[in-house]
């Protein structure tokens, strides 16, 4: 007798939305798989695997790699960033997807679907990527300075004067800069 391991409820949550039904996953099926997944990592871990077991078994079912296609594009577009993540160091799983071909009985090519859709995710993918990091690059991005703040010679007294305890004279730079020129004036 052996015994039947059942799966993850995440697990089960992806196949239903990754099944081969035409219509494909219902919107109440991608937000439930966005929101399960952002629960903990291994709850990522076990929705991400169902979608990429339905992404390798396109030969299979084409249906459901479709399904599943939508279900990571949603994902990305709605889930944390780590669906991103997934797919940018995971894309050519879908490039493969691009150029999948499948022919019926009758020599027509079914695979139209699932060329189309994985080459939409593709540029998807690498769009929002780009997006991403031209975000990071310009957050990181020296923040500009005028005035005072840019006069370092400024800096040194101000600071030294809170290490001594001298609270009296611990003013901002600027002010202290007003000060000496007003004394020197005068």
């Amino acid at each position: 007798m052996s015994r039947r391991i059942p799966y993850h409820p995440n697990r089960i949550i992806v196949r239903d939305a990754t099944s081969e039904d035409v219509k494909g996953p219902s919107k109440r099926q991608l937000d439930e798989i966005t929101r399960v997944s952002s629960i903990s990592a291994v709850d990522f871990y076990e929705v991400m695997d169902t979608i990429d077991k339905r992404l390798y078994k396109v030969r299979e079912n084409s249906q459901s790699a479709l399904n599943a296609l939508a279900v990571l594009r949603h994902c990305i577009t709605h889930g944390s960033e780590y669906f991103l993540t997934w797919a940018a160091k995971n894309i050519y799983i879908v490039q493969g997807l691009s150029e999948f071909r499948q022919v019926n009985l009758d020599s027509t090519d079914v695979g139209g679907d699932v060329r189309a859709a994985a080459s939409g995710l593709v540029a998807f993918i690498r769009e929002e990527e780009k997006k991403r990091t031209s975000h990071a690059v310009s957050s990181s991005d020296p923040v500009e300075l005028s005035g005072a703040e840019m006069r370092p010679e400024l800096w040194g007294s101000a600071r030294e004067n809170e290490l001594s305890g001298d609270s009296s004279r611990a003013e901002h730079p600027v002010s202290e800069a007003r000060a000496e020129l007003s004394g020197s004036l005068s």
